[in-house]
């Protein structure tokens, strides 16, 4: 029989022993919360259309080195045609002079951000040859960035062209 003494002692034992995990888990969410606060930018919006606009530029002037460094390397290009690029080829079709862009940009961007991923939802004017077609580019595209080794990368591109879109035709 256990006297009102030990039957104290005990329940303050195992109070003691269902109280230690907590301080512990309490102190390994806060090291692994800080830990994911580090995981990507605290504007992850501003860096994301930052690199929206470089990926314009890069475009443009059919930069190589910064197509390179701004897909993921696994980025695929999905084209309005139902083409599908891997990143060496989109980077050659862009940068060989088969495909180029002579001026645009983007416009009516929506970026969301899931923790580690981001979409941007938007529309890209301008003007494109391709061969010695020339002719006007409106394309509605979504991309898909993914936070990879401290950046963001763009790992999927998705382009729908633009035939007489409505005047309110911008995503919510």
């Amino acid at each position: 029989m256990v006297d009102s003494d030990q039957s104290h002692s005990m329940v303050t034992d195992i109070e003691a022993h269902t109280r230690r995990p907590l301080p512990l888990l309490v102190c390994a969410a806060v090291v692994l919360l800080a830990g994911c606060a580090n995981a990507r930018p605290t504007d992850a919006t501003a860096t994301l259309l930052q690199l929206n606009a470089a990926y314009d530029r890069a475009l443009l002037d059919a930069d190589s080195v910064s197509l390179d460094s701004l897909y993921h390397p696994d980025f695929t290009y999905l084209g309005p045609g139902g083409e599908v690029r891997t990143r060496a080829q989109q980077i050659d079709a862009l940068t060989s002079g088969r495909v180029d862009v002579l001026e645009g940009k983007s416009d009516s961007i929506v970026v969301r951000v899931y923790g580690t991923t981001a979409t941007l939802l938007g529309r890209f004017t301008g003007r494109a040859q391709v061969g010695t077609d020339r002719f006007s580019l409106r394309e509605r595209y979504s991309t898909t960035w993914l936070w990879d080794a401290g950046r963001w990368r763009l790992l999927v591109e998705h382009g729908t062209v633009m035939r007489n879109p409505p005047a309110d035709s911008v995503p919510p």
